[in-house]
């Protein structure tokens, strides 16, 4: 399963303490659970352009995700902003 995770408006915490875990190894854990980071602030170690291109291949159906994380509070826009970004930066097409 392919995860991407995302960072939004502030550091709420999550991933200190998602990678603090005592009862697991997190990549172990990853390992056993079948999961590709495709992004994520602390794990992968990809370059801007790099990021670009792969959330790029994401939203043009490419590279399927099956999970998607968005770390900490997602701050309120005008509608207009909003239905600008959902219809240009976010549309996804949808999975067979």
């Amino acid at each position: 399963m392919n995860i991407l995770w995302m960072q939004s408006g502030g550091c709420s915490g999550c991933t200190l303490s998602f990678l603090g875990l005592e009862e697991m190894d997190l990549l172990s854990w990853s390992q056993e659970m079948n999961l590709t980071w495709l992004w994520h602030p602390s794990l992968t170690e990809h370059s801007a352009d790099e990021t670009q291109t792969l959330l790029q291949e994401v939203m043009d159906g490419h590279i399927p995700l099956d999970i998607f994380c968005l770390e900490a509070p997602s701050f309120l826009a005008p509608m207009e902003a909003v239905a600008i970004i959902w219809s240009q930066a976010w549309t996804c097409p949808a999975k067979t």
